[in-house]
């Protein structure tokens, strides 16, 4: 009896020791799938009229990798577009190339930037409600 209590707890011990620890990262409770809002703007001289606008949504998700800075993320949709951003030091504000935004809570995130080509102008806006939670990357 006193060898297979032994036993058990040997098992039990290789079994807990051989999990992989993740160890807690600020940037999880934003990572997983989300359904994004997204407004484009172009602004041309030569149009009539000059300004137009376009509204779309999709999905997406915002994830991270272990073996980047702590304060990076990426958002990727399914569209094609794929923004990479760095935390503020708050975790909740962040920027990236041309862009900029903020998580409004823990399911809400809202980003805009601004975008130009020869002769025009144009911004972007997205707005994110997150779907489900993410597994880590």
């Amino acid at each position: 009896m006193k060898k297979n209590t032994l036993y058990i707890i040997a098992v039990f011990t290789i079994l807990i020791s051989s999990c992989e620890k993740r160890p807690f990262d600020k940037r999880n409770k934003y990572m997983g799938r989300y359904h994004f809002e997204h407004s484009f703007s172009t602004c041309n001289g030569a149009s009539n009229p000059p300004c137009s606008t376009t509204y779309s949504e999709g999905d997406g998700e915002i994830y991270y990798n272990k073996n980047e800075s702590k304060s990076t993320f990426h958002i990727d949709m399914d569209n094609g577009s794929r923004f990479t951003f760095e935390f503020a030091a708050n975790y909740k504000d962040f920027n990236g190339y041309r862009a900029s935004g903020y998580f409004q809570d823990k399911k809400t995130v809202i980003f805009s930037g601004n975008a130009s080509s020869p002769g025009s102008t144009g911004g972007y806006s997205f707005k994110g409600i997150k779907t489900s939670q993410s597994i880590f990357q």
